[in-house]
């Protein structure tokens, strides 16, 4: 299998990539992953590098990457052939993870009829938007024309929607996997957690709210446990507006932002955390090994959760919509801290919950989506083609003059058929 990664940074999608290309391998599945971005996380490329050939996709420019970069290189010039034999020995799958691995894989798809190209729904709204810009709408179309067949959702609610906005009640036979994360056997017990160190790690974007809301709500929670402090592992874009946060509401002692953690350090951060709050697959390896885990939803305007990762059905807990009632966090932190045996108890339920999101599902998942996915030989042509070259600078220059509206902050927000994402 082949899989088209943007960029091998330290998120949820590259750990994902680590952790499934690791469990194809180990069931003698072939992996590469042709990479659209040259720079990344150091650490995660080398361990990735020992579960699947790490491909550049800039090798195969015409340019080489050195006039087209970044996302142009999605639409540059390309030797196609000399790319599809580099290929060919990990199968004729290609997976897309986002917009641009997508238009890659069906420009090669175009040009050698035998790669057939599936996609994940890896961001909730990476194909759920309105847009009147050229390139943003050709995207959108370009995903539209894939059979259902090609296409895995990573849970219920994202699949929902999409039938709802796309208005195609064929994905609901689309596939449906965790986005799987490595578990070991549950253990005899769980261990009690005694301390009050709440805990968050992942990038720092604005849909993930939840970060702020843990502040807001620290100066309550420290007159009952005076104890208390958050540690926060992430970098990114609201870091700064963390920091101040914290430092106007005068706990800027209580509030730590470490930056980015390695991912291979991340259990000596488990061993020292009592309560985890997130969402993504830090969520879900936070569970798995005994921690309360309580959802962080994301793009929500309120102090809110579903609850813990024990309180939610299938494999939906982040996506803002769901059909489960809405608690205040506060309260939901206070009763697993004021009670040891509620602490033992929703640390056991999130481990045992944390079993379904296996990876072992996962890699089983992804071979069926290998098996039963059909040709797409004709997703684009040149027309579209010349119409995405032409119409990602334009994206990229729209976006520089209005960076409140751009195409990137789709994921920023939360779902709603009324919904418009227009420059």
């Amino acid at each position: 299998m082949i899989f088209l990664a943007n960029v091998l940074e330290m998120n949820g999608g590259t750990t994902f990539l680590v952790r499934t290309c690791a469990a194809l391998k180990a069931q003698n599945h072939r992996c590469a992953v042709l990479v659209l971005r040259a720079r990344g996380d150091a650490g995660l490329t080398r361990e990735l590098a020992q579960h699947a050939e790490l491909i550049e996709l800039a090798s195969f420019q015409r340019d080489r990457g050195h006039v087209l970069r970044r996302q142009l290189g999605a639409v540059a010039p390309m030797a196609w052939d000399r790319l599809a034999d580099t290929l060919a020995p990990f199968g004729t799958t290609l997976h897309a993870m986002g917009a641009f691995g997508l238009i890659v894989a069906a420009r090669l798809a175009r040009h050698r009829p035998e790669f057939r190209v599936t996609a994940g729904v890896y961001h909730q709204n990476e194909f759920l938007y309105r847009s009147h810009h050229l390139f943003a709408s050709e995207v959108l179309e370009l995903f539209r024309r894939l059979p259902s067949e090609n296409l895995v959702f990573f849970n219920e609610i994202s699949r929902e929607n999409y039938i709802r906005f796309h208005d195609r009640p064929d994905y609901g036979a689309a596939a449906l996997v965790p986005i799987g994360i490595d578990v070991a056997p549950l253990p005899d017990g769980i261990p009690t957690r005694e301390g009050y160190r709440i805990v968050s790690v992942g990038n720092l974007e604005r849909f993930k709210t939840y970060n702020r809301h843990i502040i807001d709500i620290m100066p309550a929670l420290l007159a009952e446990f005076p104890d208390l402090r958050y540690d926060i592992y992430g970098d990114g874009n609201q870091r700064d507006a963390l920091r101040a946060q914290a430092q106007a509401l005068g706990i800027a002692d209580r509030v730590r932002l470490h930056g980015r953690i390695a991912y291979d350090r991340l259990a000596t951060v488990w061993d020292a955390t009592d309560l985890f709050v997130g969402s993504g697959t830090a969520l879900i390896e936070a569970a798995a090994t005994g921690l309360p885990a309580l959802v962080g939803v994301e793009s929500i305007e309120e102090p809110l959760s579903y609850g813990f990762l024990s309180d939610v059905n299938g494999f939906s807990y982040n996506e803002l919509g769901a059909d489960l009632p809405l608690r205040p966090m506060a309260d939901l932190i206070r009763a697993v801290f004021e009670d040891r045996g509620q602490r033992r108890a929703v640390a056991t339920a999130c481990a045992e919950k944390a079993q379904e999101f296996s990876v072992a599902h996962t890699v089983a998942g992804f071979i069926r989506l290998s098996d039963q996915a059909v040709a797409t030989p004709r997703l684009l042509d040149a027309a579209t083609t010349l119409r995405l070259f032409v119409g990602l600078p334009l994206l990229a220059l729209h976006d520089r003059r209005h960076p409140d509206r751009a195409f990137a902050n789709r994921r920023d927000q939360s779902f709603r058929n009324e919904r418009s994402c227009q420059p």
